[in-house]
């Protein structure tokens, strides 16, 4: 066991991130998550709730209809402005993948004390680039003229994703920064796409759907994203891609924290041990001004 694991924190050391050792794997959860993906296909099995954590459901007026959000709100509803985080799930750019995503966003409220935010947006290939990124974009300004009724604390509003939602959010804060010159208080990225995602062969739909988000679109001037926390797999194909950007971001003088979760694979979220651990990374990047480690 120790062969094995001197040459991957060796290989982590020279990478600049942090290995986190390996936590029991589930393959079943991990191989029900993938056929979701493969087959389009999602959860949509009620969660239980953490103690003191509601689900709220709440609109935005977007470009051309109203955006649901769900929106996970902490016990600790009064005392000072707390910071929120507007959360992107995989999905291909053609899954509404909310209800997976519910228990990390339900989890992360509890633990963070923050308000945590799954919105709405419209799907590839029914609606091509830029769409979705109106419609996330629309309801991160919704959270920011809503601060106080939501108790959170404007200055302090996060964008983060996982896979294509990691894509996603990427693409969303360089959008904004166009438009604005403005970012969020950070930027929380999960096995991120960068670049072009290569959906499963058999599904047309997916396909489809990459082709429209991705043909149109720029590469993000990355100098521009805000201080991140990036979680990687270890034996998942987007690992050097993901730490590669982290370590990109860092040369530009911005605090970076750069974990790679041993043994785990694309979907970790899934994974109640692993999604454990993420939670507690996460919690930590929201409630510091320097996240731990950098």
């Amino acid at each position: 066991m120790l062969k094995q694991i001197i040459p991957i924190a060796i290989l982590a050391l020279l990478a600049g991130c942090t290995t986190v050792e390996p936590v029991p794997e589930e393959p079943a959860e991990a191989a029900a998550f993938a056929a979701a993906i493969e087959h389009d296909t999602v959860p949509r099995e009620a969660q239980a709730l953490p103690d003191g954590v509601t689900l709220k459901q709440a609109v935005c007026e977007g470009e051309t209809k109203p955006l649901g959000i769900d929106l996970f709100l902490p016990g600790t509803g009064g005392g000072a402005p707390r910071p929120a985080l507007l959360f992107l799930p995989e999905g291909y750019y053609t899954l509404d993948n909310r209800p997976a995503a519910h228990p990390f966003c339900a989890e992360l409220a509890a633990e963070a004390g923050c308000v945590v935010a799954l919105p709405e947006f419209r799907l590839a290939p029914e609606h091509p680039y830029p769409a979705a990124l109106d419609d996330i974009l629309a309801v991160y300004n919704h959270l920011i003229t809503h601060a106080e009724e939501f108790n959170v604390d404007p200055e302090k509003i996060y964008i983060g994703g996982e896979g294509t939602g990691a894509e996603l959010a990427i693409s969303a804060i360089a959008r904004e920064y166009e438009n604005t010159e403005e970012t969020p208080a950070g930027i929380l990225l999960f096995n991120p796409f960068v670049g072009t995602p290569v959906p499963p062969a058999e599904s047309t739909r997916l396909q489809a759907a990459v082709k429209a988000y991705n043909a149109p679109k720029q590469k993000p001037n990355i100098a521009i994203l805000p201080r991140m926390l990036m979680i990687s797999a270890e034996n998942d194909l987007l690992r050097d891609q993901g730490e590669t950007l982290a370590q990109k971001l860092k040369s530009t003088g911005k605090e970076v924290k750069l974990l790679r979760f041993k043994d785990a694979g694309h979907g970790f979220l899934a994974i109640p041990r692993y999604r454990s651990h993420a939670v507690k990374e996460s919690a930590d990047f929201l409630t510091h001004t320097t996240p731990p480690g950098t």
